[in-house]
């Protein structure tokens, strides 16, 4: 997949409504972009249901995930607490 067209799918998730989170494509190995939220597992879990999924906690006990198939390309949305390393 391309990041062109990965990016274009992306942009159709994207709502003023949901807070901004980090997106990983894994195809591209790319970070598409990168924001910190003081809230981080209502953040994520916003995210998750947009995404028709659930939020999980990350390894590190701060910071929350939600994994995704959107249309047929894998997705992974997390965040860190303000002042945390996403």
């Amino acid at each position: 997949m391309s990041q062109h067209r990965a990016a274009i799918q992306l942009a159709a998730l994207l709502t003023r409504e949901l807070p901004p989170v980090w997106w990983y494509i894994p195809e591209t190995g790319r970070h598409l972009d990168g924001h910190v939220h003081p809230a981080s597992e209502e953040t994520v879990a916003a995210w998750a249901d947009a995404l028709g999924t659930i939020p999980v906690r990350h390894p590190d006990p701060e910071k929350f995930e939600a994994f995704a198939d959107v249309n047929g390309m894998p997705v992974r949305v997390w965040c860190a607490p303000e002042g945390g390393d996403a």
